[in-house]
């Protein structure tokens, strides 16, 4: 189960969280749970929905219980090591980078639906059985998302080709 859906989970989680050490805790949590109950895995339909909804549970619950200051200097963190990229390529990097800051300006209901959706490449049929939202209310945010992406990063374009 973890070698079919581990990396996964763990990707959304860190996207939700913007931490890795905590990102990496709350996967192990999911998955040692997930083991302890492993009995009543047979009955499940969707296995990879339950993960993904226990995962996005504990991580929403451990971001209430952040502080502002803790929760900035995470974004740092995040910012740093989330979507580095695999090319080496200086332009891809940079563009990696700009993607990254304008995805920890959304708010995380909307980030959660874009990382699942692009990165996961799950139905927004699945991406609400993991919310708990209707799929309107997550086609909706993903359209905003993608709305404000293009807004933010279509603005980072201009301040960067302004003459001085």
């Amino acid at each position: 189960m973890y070698d079919a859906h581990g990396l996964g989970v763990y990707g959304y989680v860190h996207a939700i969280l913007a931490d890795r050490a905590e990102a990496e805790d709350v996967v192990q949590d999911v998955f040692l749970r997930a083991l302890a109950r492993s009995r009543g895995w047979l009955g499940l339909r969707n296995p990879a929905g339950y993960l993904y909804r226990a995962a996005r549970n504990e991580a929403l619950s451990r971001l209430r219980k952040r502080t502002v200051r803790t929760r900035a200097a995470a974004e740092l963190t995040y910012a740093a090591e989330v979507l580095t990229p695999i090319e080496s390529s200086l332009e891809s990097a940079e563009e990696a980078a700009r993607v990254n800051s304008a995805l920890l300006a959304l708010p995380v209901e909307q980030r959660e639906v874009v990382v699942l959706k692009v990165y996961q490449n799950m139905t927004f049929k699945d991406i609400a059985r993991i919310t708990g939202a209707s799929q309107n209310t997550v086609a909706s945010r993903y359209r905003y998302a993608l709305a404000k992406l293009k807004e933010i990063l279509e603005a980072e374009e201009a301040v960067f080709h302004e003459p001085n």
